[in-house]
């Protein structure tokens, strides 16, 4: 599943780099906050995402 996530993510041009997946022991909540935080500083290195969202009134992009 994975796998194919990252493909997919190719195929779309936003890259692998922006998924991650982490097993993460049953009650340790320090080792996920640190790596949702490595993960967050990473893709902040990556800069802002590569898929443009069409404009809406207000000018800003928005999904919904």
């Amino acid at each position: 599943m994975v796998a194919q996530t990252k493909e997919m993510l190719n195929l779309l041009g936003v890259g692998v780099r922006r998924l991650q997946l982490v097993e993460v022991p049953l009650g340790d909540g320090s080792f996920l906050a640190k790596q949702i935080n490595s993960f967050v500083r990473r893709v902040e290195k990556l800069g802002p995402s590569p898929i443009k969202l069409p404009e809406t009134n207000s000018g800003e992009g928005e999904l919904f």
